[in-house]
């Protein structure tokens, strides 16, 4: 979990108990593509193994002229595999509620690691954890991230991930804004949805039920053990990065999903750039 590149293929991870679900290429790339009418998709990336093409999506809303600009980012570690089934959910709330999202150009890059998520691995074709490679741009997925971000310019990032404490967190890097914090745990309270407690990894200062913060202490451990993650990257680009994590033994899929949705609902009606 500290190196860039911990295996040679896309190999399973046996270090946690974790309730994955086949997943149905086929089915997703309908789910996402019945929402062509509302949004510009098409395929940011192709990505060969095995004799199979996987394909990585890109999708945005139209209303290319809104003031705020949000990057989504879902499944770079394939076997967090309920984070790609978030993308059709936010895409249906998106389209129900035009009006709630309006002031934002939202872009959506999902399965940000297809091979993963086919062989059910935290880990690319060639054994890298993408989230490891926001340094030197080995993989073809972390590059792509690293073009987006550049491209699209997002005022916010939120990347979607999973891990194996029971409960909700949201990862703050030091740019998000506290308003913004207190406001994603209340809307998480207010329905109801299990928090990981403090301590989640290690006591952290500054962190709560819920939230962990990027302070001195973690910002030391990524610098002396060289993690190389998006959260370090988009600090050195001066762009606002939140990840969700939700607990990947849940088996009630829908549980998974929920508070992924809820904090991006809450980045949409509460951030304000220039607060």
């Amino acid at each position: 979990y500290l190196t860039d590149r911990p295996e040679k293929s896309p190999a399973k991870q046996n270090e946690f108990p974790m309730y994955i679900e086949k997943f149905d290429f086929v089915k997703y790339r309908k789910d996402i593509f019945a929402f062509k009418d509302q949004f510009c998709i098409d395929v940011a990336k192709t990505i060969k193994y095995k004799n199979e093409v996987f394909e990585i999506f890109r999708i945005e809303t139209k209303n290319n002229q809104a003031k705020k600009k949000l990057l989504v980012i879902a499944t770079v570690h394939g076997n967090e595999f309920a984070t790609a089934l978030v993308i059709p959910k936010f895409l249906s709330d998106i389209s129900l509620n035009s009006n709630f999202y309006k002031e934002w150009q939202i872009r959506i890059i999902a399965p940000a690691n297809p091979v993963g998520l086919k062989y059910q691995s935290r880990y690319n074709k060639n054994g890298y954890d993408i989230n490891r490679d926001f340094k030197f741009f080995n993989t073809d997925e972390a590059k792509l991230q690293k073009s987006e971000i550049d491209i699209f310019k997002p005022d916010i990032i939120v990347s979607l991930h999973e891990h194996p404490h029971n409960g909700f967190m949201v990862f703050c890097t030091d740019k998000v804004p506290k308003y913004l914090q207190i406001n994603i745990l209340k809307k998480l309270n207010d329905n109801d949805i299990p928090l990981v407690g403090k301590p989640c990894y290690i006591k952290m200062p500054k962190s709560k039920n819920g939230i962990t913060q990027l302070g001195v202490l973690l910002k030391t451990f990524m610098f002396v053990f060289g993690i190389h993650s998006l959260g370090r990257y988009t600090r050195k680009m001066n762009i606002i990065d939140i990840t969700t994590e939700s607990y990947w033994n849940e088996k009630d899929i829908k549980k998974r999903i929920i508070p992924h949705i809820l904090t991006l609902q809450t980045v949409i009606k509460d951030f304000q750039k220039n607060k």
